[in-house]
């Protein structure tokens, strides 16, 4: 009776590790393909992050605005044109080096200004968008968490 028991104890345990074994072979299988899973969401993430923001750029790129000459310099070229139309051609040749000058000093500031604004806004874009990342990446990793903690949770 005794050697019964001891067998049957024997075969109970050894079932159990079977189907311990089993469990735990699903359940790496389970957490790879979760793990696959996050990896494929962040790629895809990040891959629709690189198209948005080409798309942003090029939409930042194709609003073309033109500059706003100060008062100065248009009061310069409306004064040259006026004397060009009187034909007083050599005082509005002593105006437009004047105004030309000016207008150049004007470009490239506003070129300047441009240029940073739309730093800014690519930088604010980025940001955006890193932080949703951020978002994702803790909410696999929130999802990772639960997932051990109910392996290691008592039957």
């Amino acid at each position: 009776m005794r050697s019964r028991q001891i067998a049957e104890r024997l075969g109970v345990e050894e079932a159990h590790m079977l189907e311990f074994q089993q469990f735990n072979i699903i359940w790496d299988k389970k957490m790879n393909e979760f793990e696959m899973h996050a990896e494929e969401l962040v790629e895809a993430m990040k891959e629709r992050h690189a198209a948005e923001l080409r798309d942003y750029q090029r939409k930042l790129m194709g609003k073309q605005i033109r500059p706003k000459f100060s008062k100065d310099l248009l009061n310069l070229r409306k004064n040259q044109e006026t004397l060009a139309k009187q034909k007083n051609y050599a005082e509005a040749l002593k105006i437009k080096p004047k105004s030309d000058a000016l207008e150049a000093w004007e470009l490239e500031k506003w070129h300047g200004e441009r240029q940073q604004d739309l730093l800014q806004k690519e930088s604010k874009f980025k940001f955006v968008k890193q932080q949703v990342l951020v978002a994702l990446q803790k909410r696999i990793q929130s999802g990772q968490h639960q997932l051990t903690n109910l392996t290691n949770s008592p039957i």
